[in-house]
């Protein structure tokens, strides 16, 4: 398991908070299931290019 400093988890957090809609449920993308991010897609909250764009940016940081 990679852990990740904490400040990167919050941004991150935020990060995937800002992408969805307010209102919207939450996700933390370090603990998000795959049933999760389906739902959020389901919802159209989270997008497959969103998804990348995030993880592309929890591993720059």
């Amino acid at each position: 398991m990679i852990l990740m400093p904490t400040v990167h988890r919050i941004v991150l957090a935020w990060t995937l908070a800002a992408a969805l809609p307010s209102g919207a449920a939450q996700l933390e993308l370090s603990t998000a299931t795959v049933a999760d991010l389906q739902a959020a897609m389901q919802k159209g909250a989270l997008t497959s290019e969103r998804l990348v764009e995030l993880y592309l940016a929890r591993i720059d940081a």
